[in-house]
């Protein structure tokens, strides 16, 4: 084989396993990330932990919230985002990094909390802005 030629299968095999050659996702995952308000303000704590739990077969997605009142959702240490499909958020109060809950954000997590309905939300298509506007 001409050293071109071999140069040409070595550069398209690289190509091919850079483009997806890997192991695919189970479910269809789309990047998601914004921002959570309560009553209309940024929720602004990075003592909150975000689990999005989709209905039926899949896995939960995870996110933080970072100083500024934005998250990123991660669907795996390999994917962002959350699976496509319906989904129930719920928050949770990390107490080793926030200490006490704050006294106004207590309703919050009655409704949206750990062991609370949530907050139903469905998941069509990557969206890089998104707002939670929880009341």
């Amino acid at each position: 084989m001409k050293l071109h030629h071999m140069f040409s299968v070595v550069i398209c095999a690289c190509f091919l396993v850079a483009n997806g050659c890997g192991p695919k996702l189970p479910y269809e995952v789309v990047p998601i990330a914004g921002t959570i308000t309560w009553k209309g303000e940024p929720v602004k704590s990075d003592a909150i932990s975000i689990t999005f739990i989709p209905e039926g077969e899949g896995r939960p997605s995870s996110a933080s919230i970072a100083p500024d009142g934005k998250f990123t959702a991660i669907y795996s240490p390999q994917a962002d985002g959350i699976q496509v499909g319906k989904c129930t958020m719920r928050l949770t109060w990390l107490a080793d990094v926030g200490g006490p809950c704050p006294k106004e954000w207590v309703p919050m997590f009655e409704k949206y909390g750990t062991n609370s309905p949530g907050y139903s939300m469905e998941i069509k298509k990557a969206d890089k802005k998104m707002v939670i506007a929880l009341e």
